[in-house]
């Protein structure tokens, strides 16, 4: 995918190239998405691609019957998993029922295993949990808004749960740790909403290194997941990442439209004064691999959530994209 502005289409024409794809190809828009955007959002290109990757039906269909079944080795089946992160702007009361609801209405169209979600406030997550029934909810914290998480219950199984606070947090933060088995596969997923804002950067890299210590510590598969609020420099600052641990939107190949998660320039729930858009990739997702057993496989990092509320709101669910980790587990 080109970097330039000038490729990138619209939030609707996006939406309809999508739609196009998928009605052509028999496909998901995770799968729209990720062909649309390696070929400049050129549809037959796109689907031209699609059609070469995965070979014309009738050249599929004579490779079947010209090889036996019984002859092909026996593989282990692949399973696919999908992590969110989103962080889902309680905090805003402008359409905030509306808005949660939107929230609802993506995580129950994408269907993900489990949700790490922050800046939940008491009125969204009764929505999250009246709205999502297939999904139990976890709170951290007890400040007026918190972290939390839903697991997909015939997907997950929880072994154990703790909130720690950051005692030094200026903002009542912390990191909710859960030790879980998804598809069999033991793991530890872990959220955590960092220090806010760029004076309290040594606060927030302080809570970050706490965070990875924790992934470190634990020795099956670990995922970290949530809104860190992290500039670039920071990771720097503080050595970079542990030996092992990898960044999802890296390791998947730096997409530049899945870049930035709090964005103004396309994101217009927040009236920005003057010309300057920012634009930042705080929400994050690491994962550090058990090499002695089934692990995920990074294979998919997209954003989520970018679809405007119908009118009369006519906003986003969030002044966040959420972020949507894929994976394989072999």
């Amino acid at each position: 995918m080109s970097d330039s502005d000038e490729n990138v289409p619209t939030q609707e024409e996006a939406e309809q190239l999508c739609k196009s794809f998928t009605e052509v190809t028999g496909t998901d828009s995770a799968c729209a998405l990720m062909f649309l955007q390696q070929n400049d959002w050129q549809l037959e290109a796109a689907v031209n691609c699609f059609i070469v990757a995965n070979q014309s039906p009738g050249t599929k269909k004579k490779l079947e019957n010209r090889n036996d079944p019984s002859d092909a080795p026996k593989k282990q089946p692949v399973k696919r998993t999908k992590i969110m992160s989103w962080n889902i702007d309680g905090l805003d009361q402008n359409n905030l029922l509306r808005r949660a609801r939107g929230v609802a209405k993506v995580i129950n169209q994408e269907m993900p295993d489990i949700v790490l979600l922050q800046e939940v406030v008491p009125q969204s997550q009764k929505i999250l949990e009246e709205t999502c029934s297939d999904y139990q909810f976890l709170a951290g914290g007890k400040s007026d808004y918190y972290i939390g998480a839903m697991l997909h219950m015939k997907e997950t199984q929880l072994m154990n749960s703790q909130y720690h606070p950051f005692y030094s947090s200026r903002q009542s933060r912390g990191v909710l740790i859960m030790d879980l088995v998804i598809n069999n596969t033991p793991c530890r997923v872990m959220t955590s909403h960092l220090e806010s804002t760029k004076p309290l950067s040594e606060e927030r890299k302080k809570q970050l290194k706490r965070c990875l210590d924790e992934l470190m510590n634990c020795q099956s598969t670990s995922l970290f997941a949530g809104d860190l609020n992290l500039r670039d420099k920071e990771i720097e600052e503080i050595g970079g990442l542990p030996p092992g641990v990898v960044d999802m939107w890296e390791v998947t190949g730096k997409r530049e439209m899945a870049k930035f998660t709090w964005d103004c320039k396309l994101n217009s729930n927040l009236e920005m004064e003057g010309r300057f858009c920012p634009r930042f990739r705080f929400d994050r997702m690491y994962i550090k691999q058990d090499r002695r057993r089934a692990k995920l496989r990074p294979v998919y990092f997209e954003l989520s959530g970018i679809e405007k509320i119908p009118p009369p709101v006519n906003r986003y669910c969030s002044d966040h994209w959420a972020i949507l980790g894929h994976f394989d587990i072999s």
